[in-house]
């Protein structure tokens, strides 16, 4: 509402941002359990006097080197930019609030970049003590970096009682950051081994090979039982609220509860294989299969944990729409289209002209932060493809009250017409067949001369529309006063 939209449909939804975040950050906690893995190794090939192992090293920091620090931090650019764009509000929130975080997280990454080069350029100029050092000062720096940023991101979930206090400590330490920190920390490890194979499989050493296998599913299998058990500490530290919103009440997150419940297991026995049962069978396909797989894991583990922010960006501060709070409820009954900053002056007022033009302005502000047209993410022309325009403008109406999974409607209701039109013009453009309801003739209740009384009944209010907390609706009387006389028949 305060600052220039970028209008998207096929595309729109956050689809963007969810395919950089979730490349981005997966290939981010690599960088910090690689950082520990590499160290590691190092290590070992020097206790055990192996150069063929010290050379799989090497080779794997370059590899290393080229994703987390060129690709990753190409994806870390693409997904500021894209946040700026698609969510300056939520954004806006995060910086003014997070400064002294976001400046020390710059600290940490020049700090990460000094350290990786120098590990990785100065193998054969620099003794083995002081190589290592520069290793886990690569680490270390690595680590502060996801300790800084996990504060940050679980604050959007859970900012706990910054929302009373305001204050930068209760932002950062929120009710999920040690969860979070140990999940996420628990993710690196197993991450490292997963990328571990990628070298690994390709040594032509058939014992090193199958050492090194079995070394990374080790690291595989830790890390995945660890974040796991972290998993649940995570899901138990989240507000009850939020919890019942994502397990009951999103429709989105029960496909990706599905993924994440089917991947760890494929995770759990793909690592028991490649470390334990046939590491010498193990070759590149297999590897990159389990990668994928980790993806999906990680990827269905990130919507769940979007999902119970929803419908906020930041919990109860900013809505999805870009909306604080506090703008929500400055506006109530107030037309959104004139309190926009950016929407064009001929929209002010809608007429008979304008509607679909208004109608497409309200979608971008009220709609296309969480839905696309025709698009893979939260298509809304599937959603409301059953509904007619007043369907749809009964279920705008109902958003936040209803169905609390997504923002109030901000606007006058003939903007609410407006949106519900253009919606069903996207959409099949006609309204759906609706069965014809059979018509069963009524006999009266046979009237009976000689009972010595009757029984008349009636409710104060008639039936009543009743909506209770779990969305079902229902026509009925409950809830409602009846009143009844019991008469006595006589010649009167």
């Amino acid at each position: 509402m305060e600052y220039p939209i970028w209008h998207l449909t096929t595309l729109g939804g956050g689809f963007w941002i969810a395919f950089i975040a979730t490349i981005h950050v997966f290939v981010a906690q690599f960088a910090v359990g690689g950082g520990l893995f590499l160290v590691v190794t190092e290590k070992l090939a020097y206790k055990t006097e192996s150069s063929e192992l010290l050379d799989y090293v090497k080779k794997h920091s370059k590899f290393f080197l080229l994703l987390t620090m060129v690709f990753g931090g190409g994806t870390g650019v693409a997904l500021w930019f894209t946040m700026a764009l698609l969510s300056p509000q939520g954004t806006l929130v995060l910086v003014r609030e997070f400064l002294f975080a976001w400046a020390t997280e710059w600290v940490w990454f020049v700090g990460e970049i000094v350290a990786l080069l120098i590990y990785y350029y100065y193998w054969d100029k620099m003794n083995r003590r002081n190589h290592m050092i520069i290793g886990w000062f690569y680490f270390l720096f690595a680590f502060l970096s996801l300790f800084t940023i996990n504060g940050v991101v679980s604050f959007m979930l859970t900012p706990g009682d910054w929302v009373e206090t305001r204050s930068f400590w209760d932002g950062i330490f929120n009710p999920t950051f040690w969860p979070a920190l140990f999940f996420r920390t628990a993710l690196c490890g197993m991450l490292a081994g997963l990328f571990g194979f990628v070298n690994a499989v390709r040594i032509k050493n058939e014992d090193l090979r199958c050492m090194l296998v079995r070394f990374c599913g080790i690291w595989t299998l830790t890390g995945l039982i660890l974040t796991i058990f972290s998993g649940y500490w995570y899901l138990a530290a989240i507000p009850a609220e939020q919890v019942m919103q994502v397990v009951h009440k999103s429709h989105r997150v029960v496909y990706f509860l599905k993924v994440f419940k089917y991947t760890a297991p494929v995770l759990l026995i793909g690592g028991l294989i490649m470390a334990i049962c046939a590491p010498r069978r193990v070759n590149f396909s297999s590897a990159m299969v389990l990668l994928v797989v980790s993806l999906m894991f990680y990827g269905s583990f990130e919507f769940m944990r979007e999902a119970g922010r929803k419908p906020y960006v930041v919990w109860g501060e900013v809505y999805s729409t870009n909306v604080t709070v506090e703008q929500a409820k400055e506006m109530k009954g107030e037309s959104i289209l004139q309190n926009a900053k950016w929407v064009p002056q001929d929209l002010l007022e809608i007429n008979d002209d304008n509607r679909l033009k208004a109608g497409s302005w309200l979608y971008q502000m009220e709609c296309a932060p969480c839905h696309a047209i025709n698009g893979p993410m939260n298509d809304i022309v599937r959603r409301t493809s059953g509904y007619t325009t007043d369907g749809i403008a009964a279920f705008i109406s109902g958003m936040g009250r209803i169905n609390k999974y997504m923002p109030e409607f901000i606007g006058i209701d003939e903007e609410r017409k407006v949106l519900a039109e253009y919606i069903y013009s996207v959409g099949s453009g006609h309204d759906p067949a609706l069965p014809e309801p059979e018509l069963t003739e009524l006999d009266p209740a046979p009237f009976e001369a000689d009972q010595e009384y009757v029984l008349m009944a009636w409710p104060l209010e008639g039936l009543r529309l009743i909506i209770d907390k779990d969305r079902v609706m229902s026509i009925s009387d409950k809830g409602s006063v009846v009143r009844a006389q019991l008469f006595m028949r006589g010649d009167s």
